[in-house]
This record gives structure tokens, sequence and C-alpha cells, in this order.
């Protein structure tokens, strides 16, 4: 690198540090600012007097060395004397840096005092027109209500006024209206006696009429009950007749399918005298099922009544009327007899 360009490195490198040193000066309080340069001063004059001090010796003139050279001895005590006086300086600084600090303590403390009691003061006088605020906003409301109840005094007398007003002329209107109704109702009155009185008379007529066509009517209808009456008794007793047979058709239908298909399933017990009979009592259901099977009258003879019953309870299901009707009537209990016939 050039000596020029070495040259320029440094001279911005100087610029940056200056302006930095410039915005960190910017940035510091007033009070901060004050100690640096009361700091700087103190520094100054201390380096000024140390300076005094050593200059204050005679002056050193270039001579011819002589052939002897004679060696001074400085006295220690002129070292401390300046060395003392330093340290007093530095103490009348420091010294004066303390009681600037203190002043500076005292101003801040003073403005403070100051603007406490200016915000005390501010308060109050704040606090002061509030409350004058208030008053005259009370003494506003207090005169607005005033003044609206005395509008609505107004009021409600205008409209009291109006209603009695109105009220009057709705009477003299009912009255004149009742007048006007009760004159209408004698006429009317007068009308309706006429003609209810027309009324009665065609009433009168027309009811003869009615009674005379009510009796004919009723005549005709009795008659024609009576003839339906019979016609209807003859068609029950002819259906109640055929149903009849025909449930008993039913009846023996499924009678005769039950003991052929216990017949079918007896085994009669050899030695069986012939002609002995067993009556059996069934007990079904509607599906044919075999609820249960009893000797409801003994042959005399116990094998020959176990066998009947075996045969009887041996079969699970049995042919029944699909009407319920009939099953309730003739199956759901019924009794059947079985004997021994010669083969």
């Amino acid at each position: 690198m050039s000596k020029n360009g070495a040259k320029q490195v440094k001279t911005n490198i100087l610029k940056s540090g200056i302006r930095f040193l410039m915005q960190f000066w910017q940035t510091l309080d007033r009070s901060y600012r004050r100690s640096i340069v009361y700091a700087l001063v103190l520094h100054a004059a201390v380096l000024a007097l140390l300076g005094s001090g050593w200059s204050s010796q005679a002056e050193v003139r270039p001579v011819v060395a002589p052939r002897h050279i004679n060696a001074v001895v400085v006295d220690a005590s002129v070292l401390d004397a300046k060395k003392k006086e330093t340290d007093q300086a530095k103490k009348r600084i420091e010294n004066q840096r303390q009681k600037d600090r203190q002043a500076q303590k005292e101003l801040e403390k003073k403005k403070a005092l100051e603007k406490k009691k200016k915000a005390e003061q501010k308060k109050k006088t704040d606090a002061e027109k509030k409350k004058l605020l208030e008053k005259k906003k009370a003494v506003d409301k207090k005169k607005k209500e005033e003044a609206q109840k005395k509008a609505l005094i107004k009021k409600k007398e205008e409209q009291k006024k109006r209603a009695e007003k109105k009220q009057r002329e709705e009477k003299q209107k009912q009255e004149a209206e009742a007048k006007r109704i009760k004159a209408e109702k004698l006429k009317e009155e007068e009308k309706r006696k006429q003609a209810l009185l027309r009324e009665q008379q065609e009433a009168q007529l027309q009811e003869m009429m009615l009674k005379a066509e009510q009796e004919r009517q009723q005549e005709i209808e009795e008659r024609l009950r009576q003839q339906q009456q019979r016609e209807a008794d003859r068609l029950q007793q002819a259906q109640l007749k055929a149903d009849q047979i025909a449930e008993m058709n039913e009846v023996d239908r499924f009678i005769a399918l039950i003991r052929a298909k216990i017949t079918r399933n007896w085994h009669k017990p050899p030695g069986a005298k012939i002609g002995s009979t067993v009556v059996l009592q069934l007990h079904l259901f509607p599906t044919g099922e075999l609820g249960r099977a009893e000797i409801l009258k003994s042959s005399g003879d116990s094998t020959f009544d176990r066998s009947a019953l075996s045969a009887a309870t041996s079969i699970s299901k049995y042919p029944v009327p699909a009407d319920n009707r009939v099953f309730e009537r003739n199956f759901r209990r019924f009794s059947m007899s079985f004997s021994h016939q010669e083969d």
C-alpha cells in the first residue's frame, strides 16, 4: 500500500472516531456533559501545574564540559513539596467537583420541588375548575329539570283540558246516538211484533201441516221398519242355521281327522276285551300342538287306558280348524271316546 493510501485510511478512521464521539456526546445528559468538562479542565490544570513546576528550574545552557564533572544533589523535600502541592490542587478540584455535584443535586431537587408544587397547584386548580364545572352542571341540570317539570305540568294540564273537552263531546255524541238508537229500536220493535205475529200464524199453519206429514211418514217408516226387521230376522236365522251346519260339518271333519290320527298311532294291547271304551280329554293350542291329554273316563282296563293315552300323547301336532272362533268353541278342550272293536 502507498503512503497516500495509508494516510487516507488513517484520516477516515480519525473522522469516524470524531463522528462517533460527537454522536455519543449528543446522547449524554447535560449534567453528565458538565461533569466531563469539569474533569477535563481539572486534568488540564494538573498537567499545567506539573509543567510549570518543572520549568521553574534553572535553564540548562550548553557549556563546555570541564575537565572535572561536579554532581549536583537534588533535595527530596523539594519533590515532596511539589507533590503535596499537586495533591492539594487535586483535592481542591475534587472538592469543587463535589460542591458542583451537590449544587447540581440541590438545583435538580429544587426544580423537582417546583415541578411538584406546580403539579399540585395545577391539580388543585383543575379540581377547583372541575368542582365549579360540576356545580354549574348541577345548577344547569336543576334548571333544566325545573323547566321540564313546568313543561310537563303544562302539558298535563293541556291534555286534561283536551280530555275533558273530548269527554264532553263524546258524552253529547253518545246521548244523541242513544236517542237515535232508542227511536230506531221502538220502530224496529213495532216491526218485529208485526212480523212475529205473522210468523206465529204461519208457524202454526206449518206446524199443523208438518205434524200431519210426520205422522204419515212415521206410519210408513214403522211399517217399513217392521218389514225390514222381519226380513233381517229371517236372514239372520237362515245364516245362523247355515253357519251352525257348516260349523258342525267342520267340527265333525276335524274330529274324524283327529280320531283317525290317534287310531293310526294306537297299539292296542293283546288280550284287550272287545267293547272296552275309554274317554280321553285333549287340551290343544291354536297351532294344533297338544297341551296335555288325560283320561276322563276309564274303560276298567288300565293297560287299555294307558295304550290309548300313549297314542294321544305321541302326536306332536293335531289338525285343527283355521277359524279361531270354531277352534275356541270346540277344540280348545274336548273329549273323545275310543273303543276296542272286533277286527
